[in-house]
């Protein structure tokens, strides 16, 4: 009996460990300060010539007992409807860099009146459907409210399949080397998949 009691004491601790920095995790992602991040260095092999310009991140260091968590969330298109000097409700198309993989999508969050993002223990309150809905309609008519993470990760896993190297940090699709680069043949499927991930990155 004694040692079922220090069983479920120690498994609710861990619980309760995970739980703690899972919900610092997400208190991230919805938040963090900015940071200005340099063009990354690619292979000198591309498909076509045109890189993304630079952006802007978020990035914080999550501790436990035994190892160091790293998250990044670089925000690549946002818009809001609110005048500067205010509260302001953004909506953004964001890069997620975990641990063991990178993802994009949208998300919101707001910023005070000095211009840094309130971090909400992972969520963005919306006062209303319709305030949400005008962001989204807002993206849109500026030109980056279809994109579609699935339809992104499904281009890139062709990409890979041809040969192709794909850096998400700058929307870079090339090849690994110079034979590869002279002998390969493109199809108007890696050419699409190409322009996707390039302007989508």
């Amino acid at each position: 009996m004694a040692r079922r009691l220090a069983s479920r004491k120690r498994e609710t601790a861990v619980k309760r460990i995970v739980s703690k920095e899972f919900f610092k995790l997400r208190h991230y992602l919805d938040g963090g300060q900015y940071l200005s991040l340099a063009e990354g260095i690619v292979p000198a092999f591309p498909l076509f010539d045109s890189l993304n310009s630079s952006y802007q991140l978020g990035t914080i260091q999550l501790s436990t007992d035994s190892e160091a968590i790293m998250a990044r969330v670089h925000i690549r298109k946002e818009t809001t409807t609110d005048p500067p000097g205010n509260w302001q409700l953004w909506f953004q198309w964001c890069r997620y860099e975990l641990e063991r993989e990178t993802k994009y999508g949208y998300r919101y969050i707001w910023r005070r009146p000095d211009g840094a993002l309130q971090a909400a223990r992972g969520q963005a309150r919306i006062p209303t459907i319709a305030a949400g809905k005008a962001l989204m309609d807002k993206a849109t008519a500026e030109g980056w409210g279809d994109r579609d993470w699935e339809k992104m990760a499904q281009a890139i896993e062709r990409l890979h399949k041809e040969g192709c190297v794909v850096n998400l940090e700058t929307g870079y699709v090339g090849w690994p080397n110079k034979e590869a680069a002279t002998t390969a043949r493109l199809t108007q499927e890696m050419i699409d998949d190409e322009r996707l991930v390039r302007e989508w990155s």
